[in-house]
């Protein structure tokens, strides 16, 4: 019984050893990765950027504040239009950067849209939204003629602030209104 404790004893030591050894070359190795990654964000961003401040793919470097939530897919152009607007504003895109943004934003009948422009154009901002512009101008004023002419107050939205919805709505939908002396307000 002695002689089976002993060998039992040697055996288990080993098996010790070899797993001491093998968790030690695994414990290494991952200290020595881990000593390789950036510790924060600005050594993570000199590591993917040229000297120029532009990442290897030759995009900027930024980080959004605010991320789109939406695509567009062709319906409601104003309405993704002033949130695609608003998004863009709170994170300083530049006229490139809202080009590649909105491009990545399309689906479905837009996508036929962009794909309609030159190629040269596809990418570019101001021709996108000239593009879907001309396409939804005559919808989008029927429309928010009659959100206009039916509009109510939300339960939870101030005064002024409906007051502004209807202004935008007002200008969007170009209502010609004139006063009773005939002049245009």
């Amino acid at each position: 019984m002695a002689k089976m404790e002993a060998e039992f004893a040697k055996k288990f030591g080993e098996l010790q050893d070899h797993f001491d050894e093998r968790i030690t070359r695994v414990y290494r190795s991952l200290t020595d990765r881990l000593d390789q990654l950036p510790t924060n964000m600005s050594e993570r961003r000199a590591k993917s950027e040229n000297a120029d401040g532009t990442k290897v793919s030759g995009f900027p470097v930024r980080k959004d504040v605010v991320k789109l939530k939406e695509t567009f897919n062709g319906t409601d152009w104003w309405g993704f239009k002033r949130h695609f607007m608003n998004v863009s504003m709170a994170n300083g895109w530049t006229e490139e950067v809202k080009g590649f943004q909105l491009a990545c934003c399309l689906k479905g009948e837009a996508l036929f849209i962009q794909n309609s422009l030159p190629e040269s154009k596809r990418l570019d901002f101001e021709s996108l939204s000239k593009a879907f512009n001309r396409k939804y101008e005559k919808s989008n004023s029927v429309q928010c003629r009659g959100l206009f002419f039916t509009a109510r107050q939300d339960r939870v939205e101030s005064p002024i602030d409906f007051a502004y919805r209807l202004q935008s709505l007002f200008q969007e939908a170009d209502v010609n209104v004139s006063r009773e002396d005939g002049r245009d307000y």
